[in-house]
């Protein structure tokens, strides 16, 4: 797995930000028990950052923040980043259809979540 190298992370209540030299992912909290994966960007695709960086922001919601549940969304038609989010145990929860207008082009988008439950099913046993 990849190191995440000159990275900031900085963490003020319910937000966190990771910035690395090949991404920045910034989740939200809020007054409900949940957290929002709100910007993932990821410079340089294939090398592992985005599945580590995830893999750190699901551990600090669900074992340090103890959130019921996280979502994320991504465009439809984005297959390398629903197959990141699905591997790490993120299931499909529904289709907002023409959800966006970009470039006079309405696109739609995937939300997937997961609970805690899923978590620990998944990575809590398996040692992150």
């Amino acid at each position: 797995m990849p190191e995440l190298k000159n990275n900031t992370y900085t963490e003020e209540a319910d937000k966190i930000t990771l910035k690395d030299d090949n991404l920045l992912i910034v989740a939200l909290g809020g007054d409900s028990p949940c957290a929002e994966f709100t910007h993932v960007i990821i410079d340089k695709k294939n090398r592992g950052y985005g599945h580590e960086a995830l893999k750190l922001l699901l551990k600090w919601t669900f074992e340090f923040k103890n959130y019921h549940r996280v979502w994320i969304d991504c465009k439809d038609y984005n297959s390398i980043a629903l197959h990141l989010y699905e591997s790490l145990g993120f299931v499909r929860e529904g289709l907002l259809r023409e959800y966006l207008l970009t470039n006079g082009v309405y696109e739609n988008l995937v939300v997937l979540g997961m609970l805690d439950r899923e978590y620990e099913r998944k990575w809590r046993h398996a040692g992150t």
